[in-house]
């Protein structure tokens, strides 16, 4: 114990090491804080050894380590007290609850199931994409989540699963609790106990409806736009060409095929001049408007 307490050699050379000396001198270092007087703590031990009952209290001490005390009264006026340094389950404990916090804290949906596809762990993420609460969720099977037609495919990826691959971010569609499709980006890894066996999987699920939703409609803008009989083009601060309609070649009279890519050759040199202080103009207004 005398170790794990990192009690000093003239203190430890004291024949016999009393209780209350070594109370003295963890209290006097900060290891007991000072809610209670050191003499109110030596009290309160004493009191229960005479109790025959036994003590269990665990403690940070000044340099660090965490320590578990267990005192037990004996016969006659003798106390066992053993200490256990306990640090390393402390950093543990505190780990997992980093963990949790995280998890808990995501807005993406965190879950795990065990290797019959049973949900195992639902965050609040998961609950505001899926619509779903934990204890409606938690037992059940994960493929509730699945889309009729798509079925199939969670067997295929539990049988990837549990041959220990990982599978990150693919993209598929998924059933809300009331019974609408959402877009979600999935990756999912295997859990494994000490040993390296596989004994879950963990899944991460992100809503990626907008960026869906936003891309659909930038591709229907842009089949307008391509059946519009007007020069239509747009070009980026250094005046590249990053999108132009199938009229701009027939107006130009240029194949469809021409690698059009910058917007100065799309118009005669004599407007060389005036083309370029419009790319100037333009790119000093994008720049200020981003600082």
């Amino acid at each position: 114990a005398l170790p794990i307490l990192d009690l000093p050699a003239e203190l430890v050379q004291k024949q016999p090491l009393r209780f209350r000396d070594q109370v003295s001198y963890c209290y006097d270092r900060g290891d007991y804080g000072h809610e209670m007087t050191c003499e109110d703590i030596i009290t309160y031990y004493t009191a229960f050894m005479k109790s025959h009952k036994t003590v269990r209290t665990q403690r940070l001490q000044s340099n660090g380590t965490w320590i578990e005390l267990c005192g037990k009264s004996l016969a006659g006026y003798f106390s066992l007290v053993t200490y256990f340094d306990i640090t390393e389950n402390k950093r543990s404990e505190l780990l997992a609850k980093h963990f949790e916090a995280i998890v808990q804290s995501s807005d993406d949906a965190i879950i795990s199931k065990n290797l019959q596809g049973k949900i195992t762990s639902w965050n609040p993420g998961a609950e505001k994409i899926f619509g779903y609460t934990a204890a409606e969720a938690i037992g059940q099977p994960l493929i509730m989540l699945f889309p009729e037609d798509q079925q199939e495919e969670e067997e295929k990826l539990l049988q990837k699963l549990r041959q220990g691959k990982s599978i990150h971010h693919f993209e598929a569609t998924r059933l809300h609790r009331e019974d609408h499709q959402i877009f979600v980006s999935i990756s999912l890894s295997p859990l494994r106990n000490e040993d390296g066996q596989v004994i879950g999987i963990s899944k991460i699920a992100r809503d990626i409806s907008d960026r869906v939703a936003a891309e659909a409609e930038k591709q229907r803008l842009i089949q307008i736009l391509n059946l519009a009989p007007d020069f239509i083009a747009m070009m980026d601060s250094k005046g590249q060409i990053i999108y132009k309609n199938p009229a701009v070649h027939t107006l130009l009279g240029l194949p469809p095929n021409y690698p059009l890519v910058d917007i100065r050759n799309a118009h005669p040199s004599w407007e060389a001049e005036r083309i370029e202080n419009n790319i100037d103009r333009k790119s000093t207004r994008l720049n200020s408007s981003h600082r």
